[in-house]
């Protein structure tokens, strides 16, 4: 920073006494307003020229190579992008997100896995659409068994038209085209097949303490299993033991493969054959297990069930003496004696067991097809693993009431 300085000159005391003398020259007038601001300008520009010179000076001194010389660096002048990127980490969420369940059941067809198939990541799958809620104003107006006819029901298979032909069915021909190279399956084959497409949902653990399986179809599979697992462990049975696979319970026990059928008595009456036995005397004799689910007790609609009499996850199997609807309509009922004696087994192998009863009386109900043994005068007793949200597409089981159903089962095989 340059700093201008005024000098003032100092006088003797012999000057500062001596008066003036004739010769001495008048007093000038002070300067005017207008001099001093002119004065004061070329002042602060006489400071700026002192500061660029000490810039240039320090720049030059910067700039200089040892060897004395000076670089100057040139560029032209171009138009161009300047782009910034940045770095981060953190955590993304989805700002929305949804539960996708079905709204009824209905019968699909499905080609590319079979029964128990594992289902790879890419294998091909299938849908069916639903209608956007955007245009459902009429729709949710429906009771909710109309909402959704079973016709409506269409399942989607693919999209890609057969490729070189001009007609209307090209994506159709293209579809049938793949399962006759894949499967040998031609179109007059779907008259007589019989084809179903389930949800496509894997067994997973539920809850942070994986307590829970979540999976599609735990009514029944999970109570067949528990029985077929147990007869399978038996080795040599001191008595005759017998694991019954029924289907189509969920309609009424239909059909040559239902409980309605005589399949079943036929495999007993030769059974009995061999050893003699009528086979009115085995069945007096009998006693069954219906393997069947029962309700697990939901807080979220507790004003359907009778807290008192309903089963608990997690408090084992699930015993239950009669279902049916309204009280005991439709329904078998175990003898006291047979539930006296399951009890007894049960306690004896240290199985963890409850009481149950399918919601109250008056709410609704359901049955099995304990209803059909018990008509062949074999005393039936409903057992199995609680459920929650039975029937959905995504049904729940504790793992512990599976493994107690498992191992009560066992026990009721291997008791004498």
């Amino acid at each position: 920073m340059a700093e201008i300085m005024e000098e003032k000159k100092e006088l003797t005391p012999a000057e500062t006494a001596a008066p003036a003398s004739p010769e001495t020259p008048a007093k000038k007038p002070e300067k005017s307003t207008a001099d001093k601001k002119k004065r004061r300008r070329t002042i602060r520009r006489i400071v700026a020229l002192v500061v660029v010179a000490a810039l240039i000076a320090g720049g030059v001194k910067f700039f200089k190579k040892k060897d004395g010389s000076s670089e100057v660096g040139m560029a032209t002048v171009s138009y161009g992008a300047i782009s910034s990127e940045v770095d981060g980490s953190g955590l993304v969420k989805a700002k929305n997100s949804e539960t996708i369940s079905l709204t009824t059941a209905g019968t699909v067809m499905d080609v590319f896995v079979e029964e128990g198939q594992h289902v790879e990541q890419g294998d091909p799958l299938f849908t069916i659409d639903d209608l956007l809620p955007h245009l459902a104003t009429d729709q949710v107006k429906k009771p909710l068994g109309e909402a959704i006819p079973a016709e409506s029901l269409n399942i989607l298979v693919g999209s890609r038209p057969l490729r070189d032909d001009e007609g209307s069915d090209r994506v159709k021909l293209s579809v049938l085209e793949l399962l006759n190279r894949k499967y040998g399956i031609v179109e007059e084959d779907f008259l007589s097949a019989e084809l179903c497409a389930v949800p496509a949902f894997r067994a997973v653990d539920i809850g942070f303490d994986r307590s829970l399986i979540g999976a599609y179809g735990h009514d029944d599979r999970v109570c067949a299993y528990a029985s077929l697992a147990a007869l399978l462990q038996l080795g040599t049975p001191e008595r005759t033991a017998v694991c019954m696979l029924a289907d189509k319970e969920e309609i009424g026990s239909e059909g040559v493969s239902g409980m309605k059928s005589r399949a079943f008595d036929t495999f007993m009456e030769d059974l009995c054959q061999s050893q003699s036995v009528p086979l009115r005397a085995c069945y007096e004799k009998s006693f069954c297990l219906s393997a069947d689910v029962t309700a697990a007790y939901d807080p979220n609609f507790a004003e359907v069930y009778e807290k008192r009499n309903s089963a608990f996850v997690n408090y084992g199997m699930g015993l239950c003496k009669y279902t049916g609807a309204r009280g005991k309509s439709g329904a078998s009922d175990a003898s006291a004696e047979l539930v006296a004696y399951v009890r007894r087994v049960l306690d004896g192998a240290g199985v963890v067991w409850q009481m149950a009863e399918l919601g109250k009386a008056d709410q609704g109900g359901g049955g099995t097809v304990a209803v059909f043994m018990a008509e062949r005068n074999i005393d039936t007793l409903d057992a199995g693993v609680p459920v929650l949200s039975m029937h959905a597409p995504f049904e729940t089981v504790s793992k512990l009431d599976c493994y107690m159903t498992y191992k009560g089962m066992k026990a009721i095989y291997e008791a004498v």
